[in-house]
């Protein structure tokens, strides 16, 4: 995710990737806040009324692990990875950053490193991209590209069985909308959720863009519930956020990559459950013109999310981007669809991306001491 701050120096803004500072701030100029992924928006009204439940959420030493790192030297070849996955415990997946004849999507041995099959280049053809947000869900790798305004799906089954014949599904093309959304995800063969940019709202300052919904439906090319009344501001850069979604429940999960900021819907978007923290996250905005962006410094609440079967699993972390990847910390907390904490995970780092294997084996996207992306096994201690 990029990030735009405020800059003191000479009084213009700057625009940091706190993955890599160096490798895409001169390839795009899009204003947007989706690679590094936090949220720091409060939901679109924090009046507390307007939330069946709405409480803070209070870790339990009783189910807490404390997990070890162990770096897997394999993720050492891929130089070019932004985000690592790990599939069915032995197919390591890459996502590379855009480049030119580079597969922006590889499937690897997880022992030896070699290719085994890979998709999606860089630029404007049918099976091309221009920027790359990943999300994992189990088998089922989603790109979204905010620039061309797409949807992506991988099967990866698929993927390892066709490998040079396999081609990606664009599950929804939305470059006629008016509006890029804070994050995407099917919750059926029919309908996307599109996380609204527009719900904001901060009690500090008064700025809110009133009687927006947080969830969007997107319907046959059309997005079924927007509300152009009451947009005062723009809101993307601090206002991103990931979706889980549990159809068989009637659930659709929201973490905010900002703020520590947890919601809970059925699946028509009615609000059941609010949950703040674990921690409070300070922050400060400054208002250039009408757009929204962080002033100094930009927090992390929830960068990534992981659904496997019954369980959501939440990647928090409670800082600050200046604090830097090797002095911030992970923490995975394990819910169920009705949002009760089952267990919680102590890392000893952090972690920008991770997953969860069906046998219970937590592989996460970190830095070495020289911000080179690495993959991680967590292992109990």
């Amino acid at each position: 995710m990029w990030v735009v701050l405020k800059s003191h120096v000479q009084g213009q803004k700057s625009t940091i990737c706190p993955l890599r500072n160096n490798h895409m701030i001169n390839h795009f100029r899009i204003v947007f806040t989706l690679l590094c992924l936090f949220s720091t928006s409060y939901s679109c009204s924090i009046r507390q009324t307007d939330w069946p439940e709405d409480y803070q959420i209070k870790l339990d030493e009783d189910i807490t692990s404390s997990l070890e790192a162990e770096v897997m030297e394999v993720s050492y070849g891929f130089p070019s990875a932004m985000a690592f996955f790990v599939y069915s415990d032995t197919v390591l997946v890459v996502v590379n950053y855009p480049k030119q004849d580079l597969s922006l999507v590889q499937l690897a041995d997880i022992e030896t490193g070699n290719i085994l099959a890979g998709t999606l280049l860089y630029g404007n053809g049918p099976e091309e991209v221009l920027m790359i947000i990943p999300m994992l869900r189990e088998d089922v790798l989603y790109i979204s590209d905010p620039a061309r305004k797409r949807l992506i799906s991988i099967d990866l089954d698929k993927l390892l069985k066709e490998r040079a014949s396999f081609h990606p599904d664009v599950l929804v093309d939305y470059s006629t909308a008016s509006l890029t959304p804070g994050g995407l995800l099917p919750l059926d063969k029919d309908i996307i959720l599109m996380a609204n940019p527009y719900c904001f709202e901060d009690e500090d300052t008064g700025w809110s863009n009133i009687g927006q919904e947080r969830i969007l439906f997107f319907n046959n090319g059309v997005i079924t519930n927007t509300n152009n009344k009451g947009i005062r501001y723009n809101t993307f850069n601090v206002n991103q956020g990931e979706f889980a979604a549990f159809p068989d429940h009637d659930r659709i999960f929201y973490a905010s990559y900002y703020t520590p900021l947890i919601e809970i819907f059925d699946t028509e978007g009615n609000k059941l459950k609010r949950l703040h923290g674990p921690e409070d996250l300070s922050v400060e905005y400054y208002n250039d013109n009408g757009e929204i962006i962080f002033n100094r410094d930009a927090p992390v609440a929830y960068p990534s999310i992981y659904q496997c079967g019954n369980s959501l699993y939440l990647n928090f972390v409670g800082d600050h981007l200046n604090s830097g990847h090797r002095n911030m910390k992970s923490t995975i907390i394990q819910m169920n669809p009705e949002g009760k904490i089952l267990n919680i995970y102590k890392c000893p780092v952090y972690l920008r991306f991770f997953n969860v294997t069906k046998n219970g084996i937590i592989y996460g996207q970190g830095y070495d001491e020289n911000d080179t992306s690495i993959l991680l096994t967590m292992r109990n201690s």
